[in-house]
């Protein structure tokens, strides 16, 4: 009987324990995903705190797919921070683990691949990856995950022409942009489109009009306070 009663007493602590574990643990992974969510929330206002934060979750033990969006995130860090060398090495270690990725995620990783190659003026090299990320948007079938790629690509496309000072296309593309339906994208999507669009008004010298697009960006949030500084500070 005393035998039995030391078994069910140590059966007992071991069910304890492990209930103690697996609730320390449970807290754990709530707060990766606390400090994960507020460094996505913070890199475009406060780069350099979301970097810290970003770091630390990068030194524990991580899932394939968290790995990965753990570096996709230290690139878009480094982007805001200017720094396209560390931007550049997270974001193709991000597309190591590609076997892993949604595809939603590889074509945001082609389209930031795009983005970073077109600012150091390799348009054909960004051209690659923007065409991979088109040929990807046909297989999206969720419609925000649609209307965040084909905005982001729309942002991408347009740029370049800007760059390139390729007016008469940019035109084309602007007059296309009815067809996307503008209205349905998120507000940090439209914010940048219309920029691009006051860039290209204040080219074709159509003051009024860029002006006009201007003041309308006055009445958004991100550009009001302090969520994106980044976009602020374009704005600007």
């Amino acid at each position: 009987a005393k035998k039995m009663n030391a078994k069910v007493i140590n059966l007992f602590f071991l069910c304890l324990l492990l209930s103690f574990s697996l609730h320390i643990n449970s807290q754990s992974i709530t707060k990766q995903q606390s400090l994960l969510i507020e460094a996505k929330n913070s890199y475009q206002s406060k780069p350099k705190e979301a970097l810290k934060i970003v770091f630390l979750l990068y030194n524990g033990k991580n899932s394939t797919i968290e790995k990965a969006n753990l570096n996709f995130l230290l690139s878009k860090i480094y982007l805001v921070l200017g720094d396209y060398k560390n931007a550049a090495y997270y974001l193709f270690e991000a597309s190591k683990y590609n076997e892993s990725l949604t595809n939603v995620q590889k074509a945001r990783i082609a389209i930031e691949k795009a983005s970073l190659l077109n600012k150091l003026f390799l348009y054909n090299q960004g051209g690659v990856y923007l065409s991979e990320s088109k040929n990807i948007l046909k297989q999206l079938n969720d419609k925000k995950e649609i209307k965040e790629i084909e905005g982001s690509i729309f942002i991408e496309e347009l740029e370049i022409l800007l760059k390139q000072q390729d007016f008469k296309k940019a035109k084309t593309v602007i007059n296309n942009l009815n067809n996307l339906d503008f209205e349905n994208f998120e507000n940090e999507i439209k914010i940048r489109i219309l920029l691009l669009k006051s860039k290209f008004f204040l080219n074709q010298g159509d003051f009024d009009y860029r002006n006009k697009i201007l003041n309308s960006l006055s009445n958004y949030s991100e550009i009001k306070g302090e969520t994106n500084l980044y976009l602020k500070i374009y704005y600007l």
